[in-house]
């Protein structure tokens, strides 16, 4: 009997020291996996952390927004337009450079005179001075022609020369080539104290024309036949 106990009894010491043995291996395990857990822990820190320390990398583009203000650095580029305000401030000056100097009056040398007879009337006969600019430049005429009427020896006749109210002179511009011209008109009619019998007045072979302002004239040959009244002669302003 004794023999039976002491093997029942080795075999329950065996049984507990197995347990224990077995729990002590379990409780191994688990502190490894304890420790395998808190290591990986600090993986996933480690890993959280990278990913946070990764946001300043992308604050770090940061200052690439802040170059923005580069862009307007450029901005004062366009004050730079005013250079153009400039340019067009200087063209007024060119424009002015380009406008016509003042046309000075037409001098005696610069003319030449003519005479063409008119449609003659009862007793009355017409005729248009012409003063033509034979120069190679601009000239302006104003006003009315001195007149003399010259005999045929060259001797001054009596001349009355009488300005027509109606239109007032104005400013004729001649360019090289063009003329400006007057209307004469006298009368072959004996009038006061002319004799009523034979021709009266006289006969004009030139005609003295002073052109307006000048004092220096020029002569046309004379075709408008006899002068009554005295020589009197109306003549209009050069249009």
């Amino acid at each position: 009997m004794i023999p039976h106990r002491m093997e029942t009894a080795g075999l329950r010491t065996l049984r507990v020291s197995g347990a224990l043995l077995a729990g002590v291996l379990l409780a191994g395990c688990a502190q490894q996996a304890t420790n395998a857990g808190d290591d990986t822990a600090p993986a996933r820190h480690a890993t959280a952390t990278d990913s946070t320390s990764s946001a300043p990398s992308s604050t770090g583009t940061a200052p690439t927004w802040a170059e923005a203000p580069a862009t307007s650095s450029t901005t004062p580029r366009e004050t730079s337009t005013p250079t153009s305000s400039n340019t067009a401030t200087t063209q007024p000056s060119q424009q002015d450079s380009r406008q016509p100097s003042t046309v000075g009056r037409c001098h005696t040398s610069m003319l030449e005179g003519g005479l063409q007879q008119g449609s003659p009337g009862a007793g009355q006969r017409h005729a248009r001075l012409s003063l033509r600019n034979t120069s190679g430049q601009d000239c302006t005429i104003y006003g009315y022609s001195g007149l003399r009427l010259i005999g045929q020896q060259g001797e001054p006749l009596p001349t009355e020369v009488n300005r027509t109210p109606g239109q007032g002179p104005e400013v004729v511009r001649l360019a090289p080539g063009e003329a400006a011209t007057a209307t004469l008109h006298w009368s072959v009619v004996p009038t006061g104290d002319t004799p009523s019998t034979g021709p009266c007045g006289y006969q004009p072979s030139q005609l003295m024309v002073t052109p307006p302002d000048e004092t220096s004239s020029l002569t046309v040959d004379w075709n408008g036949g006899r002068i009554c009244g005295g020589g009197a002669i109306d003549i209009t302003a050069f249009r």
